[in-house]
């Protein structure tokens, strides 16, 4: 039987005991009538004792009951203080954060994910704006092109121009992708690809909570290396050069084969052959969108670059949980972010805790107490039937055994 319905029950057996026997002349049963009769006013003090704590009994106000709903302000400030200030304290939060082993646990989550698409899906989504962001960025690519026009305005194009051009078009396709290896293996092109790739995961991290402490823990652990993604994209784009130079098939030279023959068309009546070197930079720099074709195949190459930064995550996770220097250095980075963050807001605490109290309305308030508590009161309701009731009988004993 739930507590609920003997608390209320004691209380009737009590009231039903003395009725029973209020006449009784028989000795044993005045004993009992002394037991209801004290068990009878103990659970009745008590069932307004507990009921006042939530409401006035039976509507009466009387004074100093409803004591959650007078006292609200009092309760909810107490409650702050003590969550804020006994039980959540700095210390206390501290004290628990260098014993907890933040690398571990991140380990354990990513290779939970293994067989999850999520992470994948992600490092795809990252490297779709890493592109989407380099390719509509404002990336100088003039000197590149204008470097071209320089090598092509030292060459004697006159006379045997358009002879030349016709026999040496593997020649001229080479020289253009040479020179296209030659700024991306410049520092300055490391540089500037490094840089935009940096602000591009920088700038999503920002959009998402979770993603802006995965980027600063793979920055703090060598996770998230600039430097490697930089290089491993350098790679692809010398690796499609590379091709292009070795196949007249590829898809650069095919462009490239497109324009030169428009190009001769042209100057096939054209007497001003000592303009070739503009026309040709013109015709590059019109036709020819090299970064365009770059980037086309850099995003033909994606799932390599996919594969290699999902690699490089899971082989991260193992050295969270082999290799102590880097679960050690991430540990004491994941400490000093919480604990900065935990002094920066701890009053943030009881604000939570306040504002959480203060949306309830009262009744709703005292209804959730009582729902938790309310069970475990009526326990006084009983037991207050219960010693009201001995302690009677032994005052009824004193009168009739040793006062009188």
């Amino acid at each position: 039987m739930k507590v609920t319905y003997m608390a209320p029950l004691s209380l009737l057996a009590a009231m039903i005991g003395f009725i029973l026997t209020c006449r009784a002349q028989n000795e044993t049963l005045k004993f009992a009538r002394a037991f209801f009769e004290a068990a009878m006013v103990g659970g009745l003090a008590d069932w307004f004792a507990v009921v006042a704590l939530f409401r006035h009994p039976m509507n009466l106000p009387i004074p100093h009951t409803s004591i959650l709903k007078k006292n609200r302000k009092k309760i909810t400030e107490r409650i702050v203080d003590m969550l804020q200030n006994k039980w959540l304290t700095k210390e206390a939060i501290s004290k628990k954060i260098t014993t907890y082993d933040f690398s571990l646990e991140v380990a354990k989550f990513i290779e939970s994910e293994k067989e999850s698409s999520e992470i994948k899906d992600f490092v795809g989504s990252l490297i779709n704006e890493v592109i989407a962001r380099v390719k509509n960025s404002n990336i100088n690519f003039l000197k590149f092109i204008e470097r071209i026009n320089t090598e092509i305005s030292k060459i004697n194009l006159l006379e045997p121009a358009l002879g030349a051009v016709e026999k040496n078009f593997d020649k001229i396709r080479i020289l253009i992708l040479t020179e296209a290896e030659h700024w991306l293996i410049k520092p300055e092109a490391g540089y500037i690809l490094k840089e935009k790739i940096r602000s591009v995961i920088l700038n999503y991290a920002q959009k998402y909570e979770m993603v802006k402490t995965a980027v600063e823990f793979g920055e703090t652990i060598g996770v998230l290396n600039y430097e490697k993604i930089t290089n491993e994209l350098v790679t692809i784009l010398l690796k499609e050069i590379s091709d292009a130079k070795d196949d007249a098939g590829h898809e650069i030279c095919i462009q490239l084969e497109k324009i030169f023959k428009s190009l001769l068309d042209k100057l096939k009546t054209n007497e001003k052959l000592e303009a070739l070197p503009s026309i040709i930079f013109a015709m590059v720099a019109t036709n020819l969108n090299i970064p365009e074709v770059l980037f086309k195949e850099l995003e033909s190459s994606r799932e390599d670059i996919e594969n290699f930064i999902y690699g490089l995550v899971y082989s991260y996770a193992e050295a969270l949980k082999a290799n102590e220097s880097v679960s050690g250095r991430f540990n004491s980075w994941a400490r000093e972010q919480i604990s900065n963050f935990v002094n920066n807001n701890h009053e943030e605490i009881g604000k939570i805790v306040h504002d959480n109290i203060e949306s309830i309305n009262d009744d709703d308030l005292v209804n959730q107490i009582e729902e938790k508590v309310g069970e475990d009161l009526q326990y006084i309701r009983i037991n207050g039937a219960i010693v009201g009731g001995i302690v009677g009988t032994i005052i009824y004993a004193l009168h009739r055994f040793v006062l009188n």
